[in-house]
């Protein structure tokens, strides 16, 4: 069978490479594929101008053809990927390629993508060309094998636009969650929001416990996090952590959520939070604390494969066969 001959477009944030990764892998699992990569320099605002320049003056402009020949799917994820995707598409449209993002784009350019893989908690209409998922995808799935006797806990950090960051309340909870089962060992670890006094209390109250240990996100190389899903039975993560969440979802861990104080109610955030304590799959510390146990995990996100599929079945059905 001949290779699904695919674009793939990255810009240099891990999240959006993660999402873009986790849909190749699923397709990589259904189907033959080859992927030719391309990196995107750091975004700036003359970066994002100049992208909207040669993509509104392309008819005029002479010729910066990236070759696609042959190709089948353009896919990336992130605004900074957006407009080279379709300049790349536009310019190879002989080959007729298929361009996908796994995000949401700019209004103005919704309806230039043939798919959008969009999470339920964007609260975007309905269209041909919008997939909505539970969450996003990710390269991330249940391995079968989870120690009941370790736990994760990720910890975010600041951002200015969506929460307030109350380290006192965050390190108080952990402590209550490490403190609560002697005999589970957790593996605490910040991301590279983690303001540097959490860090430093975190690490004060892992040395304090037997049953603890810290690892600074800049410690912790590719892959290091991808391991621990497969390895922790259960997982906190801060409810600002939205990825991680789906991804401790996605490798079958039982997640459970420190609360974030939000700056704007109903945000995107606590939409997915109230759409996942809906459905059973996480449980929230309040509820935690209150003497809830978590539940049996019945629904297992694949958001990665469900994008996959969706995909092929479009285009390619045969590929499914």
């Amino acid at each position: 069978m001949k290779p699904l001959a695919i674009h793939a477009f990255f810009d240099t944030r891990k999240g959006h490479e993660k999402q873009t990764r986790g849909v190749l892998q699923a397709l990589a699992a259904l189907t033959p594929v080859q992927v030719t990569e391309h990196r995107l320099p750091l975004p700036s605002l003359l970066t994002r101008i100049t992208d909207w320049l040669r993509y509104l003056l392309a008819p005029i402009l002479p010729d910066r053809k990236i070759n696609l020949s042959d190709t089948d799917l353009i896919i990336g994820t992130g605004s900074r990927c957006h407009i080279p995707m379709l300049l790349a598409g536009r310019q190879n449209r002989a080959s007729n390629p298929k361009i996908i993002t796994s995000m949401s784009p700019d209004r103005i350019l919704l309806n230039k993508f043939d798919l959008c893989l969009v999470p339920l908690h964007d609260d975007i209409p309905e269209a041909d060309n919008i997939l909505k998922t539970t969450g996003p995808p990710c390269p991330v799935s249940n391995k079968g094998q989870h120690d009941k006797a370790k736990g994760l806990i990720l910890i975010g950090g600041i951002n200015n636009k969506s929460h307030h960051w109350q380290t006192p309340v965050i390190t108080k909870q952990v402590k209550e969650v490490i403190k609560a089962d002697p005999e589970i060992h957790w593996t605490v670890s910040s991301s590279p929001r983690t303001p540097t006094g959490t860090i430093e209390l975190l690490e004060i109250i892992c040395r304090e416990c037997d049953n603890a240990d810290f690892f600074r996100a800049e410690d912790t190389g590719d892959g290091w996090i991808e391991k621990q899903y497969e390895q922790n039975s259960t997982v906190w993560v801060t409810a600002d952590s939205m990825s991680m969440t789906y991804e401790a979802l996605s490798a079958g861990c039982r997640v459970g959520v420190f609360p974030i104080k939000w700056k704007k109610n109903n945000n995107k955030y606590q939409r997915s939070l109230a759409s996942l304590i809906e459905k059973n799959l996480i449980l929230p510390f309040e509820e935690w604390q209150k003497g809830k146990s978590f539940g049996r995990q019945t629904l297992l996100l694949d958001e990665a494969g469900v994008c996959a599929k969706e995909i092929l079945k479009r285009w390619w059905p045969e590929k499914l066969q």
